[in-house]
């Protein structure tokens, strides 16, 4: 098995330098906000391993909403981030990126705070300011682009076959139906029209972690059990006191900023979410916020890993990232379907 990995970016912009980063990015389309596998910048189909990728500009539309909490609006740039998830390691798929896209990386990031002018350093500066996620679900841990473009192979031909034979199957008798595919899937995959690649050997390192991760986290929370009990009636009479005497915020975004966002959705099967927002005042909150996320983890990775979160199972890939210190959070994510909620490519919320 082959497992997923992932990298994310996350810089501010230079000033006066967003329009000329909006049209750079522009360039990149093939539609609207949808980026041509084969633009000069950074050729997405150039990369095998590759399942998402990502440019988003993350502007605080509703920082003054922090006001209601008696805090002074914390000033926030305009930042870019760049996001990938791909199968195998992370440093492999990064010095792939370089090679292969390194000139259209270093166009874009020159337009952002502290990018190296040197060529050499590119590589190094993706590795120092990758930004792990706080919680990271992965649909099908160990499903592959390369085994999804062979299964949508399989599915087309066995399709064709069905439909072409119709009338020459007796569909009563599966046992029969069932050997009469294999045996045409055999024919195919000699044929060379048909390939079913085994999965490579799980990292051994990679085993490793995981079932350190899988057998730890619990581990801790049993021997810290004791204490969770003590304090946990506290904790919920002050969550329940917070969420009291919490301002209520009703965030609508003007028709205006929906009517532009809406314009990037709905172009293919599969769509991007982004929410980006302030995370309320207080430690205690912080700290709530960082357990519902270390569980989050926790379930993503060992319970919910086989096409299913919880019961959705049209979510690709999703991620939840704390930035600014602690200040703010971002979560982003690739589905299926049709946007039924406000678009949200550059909402704000209150955490927690």
């Amino acid at each position: 098995m082959t497992p997923q990995s992932t990298f994310m970016i996350f810089v501010a912009v230079s000033e006066g330098q967003m329009e000329n980063l909006r049209n750079l990015l522009a360039t990149m389309n093939k539609t609207v906000a949808h980026a041509d596998p084969n633009n000069k910048l950074v050729p997405f189909g150039r990369f095998d391993r590759l399942h998402f990728a990502r440019f988003t500009i993350i502007e605080a539309n509703t920082a003054d909403e922090v006001k209601a909490f008696g805090l002074t609006p914390r000033p926030w740039r305009p930042s870019l981030t760049f996001f990938c998830d791909f199968d195998g390691d992370r440093d492999s798929f990064l010095a792939e990126l370089v090679e292969h896209a390194g000139p259209g990386i270093k166009k874009i990031f020159a337009l952002c705070d502290g990018f190296p002018e040197e060529d050499s350093k590119l590589l190094e500066w993706l590795k120092e300011n990758n930004i792990q996620p706080e919680a990271n679900y992965i649909n099908w841990i160990g499903r592959t682009v390369k085994q999804v473009h062979e299964e949508d192979a399989l599915h087309k031909s066995l399709s064709s076959y069905l439909q072409e034979h119709f009338n020459d199957i007796d569909k009563e008798n599966t046992l029969d139906l069932r050997q009469k595919l294999l045996s045409y899937v055999e024919m195919e995959k000699h044929a060379g029209r048909l390939s079913l690649t085994p999965p490579e050997p799980t990292p051994r390192e990679w085993k490793i972690r995981n079932l350190l991760h899988m057998l730890g986290i619990p581990l801790i929370l049993l021997l810290l059990s004791p204490l969770i009990l003590l304090f946990a009636p506290f904790f919920f009479i002050r969550l329940r006191m917070l969420e009291s005497t919490d301002p209520e915020l009703f965030i609508r975004p003007d028709r205006e900023h929906i009517k532009k966002l809406t314009v990037q959705e709905d172009w293919y099967a599969s769509n991007q979410y982004n929410v980006f927002g302030d995370i309320k005042p207080g430690l205690f909150r912080l700290y709530t916020l960082k357990f519902i996320l270390l569980l989050t983890d926790y379930v993503a990775r060992h319970i919910y890993n086989r096409g299913f979160l919880a019961r959705i199972k049209t979510i690709h890939f999703a991620r939840w990232v704390l930035v600014d210190n602690n200040q703010k959070a971002f979560f982003a994510s690739n589905y299926d379907g049709l946007l039924t909620l406000a678009p949200a490519s550059v909402l704000a919320i209150k955490w927690i």
